[in-house]
């Protein structure tokens, strides 16, 4: 809904990217990732804790493993 919504919210479409892969839809992770990549195009797997602050290392670990399998570059 978030990403309906504000169609250029960073966050929510990292979350559909991650979930998307997660989940096993491919599809909605790779049009999530294509829409991140015009939004973000710096963002990369090395400098996602700078943008993105979570404190639960294991949390973290997962998402990041998430994005890198939705295409996000290292």
């Amino acid at each position: 809904m978030a990403c309906r919504e504000r169609p250029d919210h960073i966050p929510a479409t990292c979350l559909a990217a991650a979930s998307g892969t997660l989940v096993g839809d491919h599809a909605a992770a790779q049009g999530a990732m294509a829409r991140l990549r015009q939004l973000a195009p710096g963002l990369r797997i090395a400098n996602l804790s700078e943008s993105f602050p979570i404190r639960r290392s294991d949390h973290f670990d997962r998402w990041v493993e998430a994005m890198r399998k939705a295409g996000l570059p290292e």
